[in-house]
């Protein structure tokens, strides 16, 4: 997976500029999710959710 890193400022009304290449690299639409954790801030797109496969005995 080819990694993309930039450094980019907060403006004054908090808005956090995520640049094309970066949003179609993880196909990101207008809406995404920002997680803030321990670790860093992720984002998410909401339209992918991981459900738990129920495994077949």
């Amino acid at each position: 997976m080819e990694q993309v890193g930039i450094q980019s400022e907060i403006d004054h009304l908090g808005r956090i500029h995520i640049p094309k290449k970066i949003r179609e690299l993880y196909a990101l639409g207008e809406n995404v999710e920002l997680v803030l954790t321990e670790d860093g801030v992720y984002i998410r797109n909401p339209l992918y959710t991981l459900t738990r496969r129920e495994e077949t005995t």
